[in-house]
C-alpha cells in the first residue's frame, strides 16, 4: 500500500528494517521475533524493542498530524 510505504520511508534504514521484520510487511516474510531481528542486526532484543517503540510513535505522529495521506477506512 502506497501510504504505508510512504510512512515507512520517513524512518531511517534500521528502524524501517525493524518495523518491516516485526510485522512481516515484506512480500514473502512472516512476522519475526525480537530475538531474530536482534541477531540479524547485531543488537540486543531490548534495543530492538526500544527502536520499534520509537518508530511506532513516529509513525503515529505522522498520521495524527496529517503529514501522510491515509485512507480513513484503514483506521478503525
Amino acid at each position: 500500500h502506497a501510504a504505508v510505504r510512504q510512512m515507512l520511508n520517513t524512518l531511517d534504514d534500521r528502524d524501517r528494517t525493524i518495523v518491516i521484520a516485526r510485522f512481516g510487511l515484506s512480500d514473502e516474510e512472516r512476522p519475526h521475533r525480537f530475538r531474530e531481528i536482534a541477531a540479524k542486526l547485531g543488537i540486543s532484543t531490548e534495543r530492538v524493542r526500544q527502536l520499534l517503540a520509537r518508530s511506532l510513535i513516529r509513525l503515529n505522529e505522522l498520521v495524527q498530524t496529517d503529514q501522510v495521506d491515509v485512507d480513513e477506512s484503514l483506521i478503525a
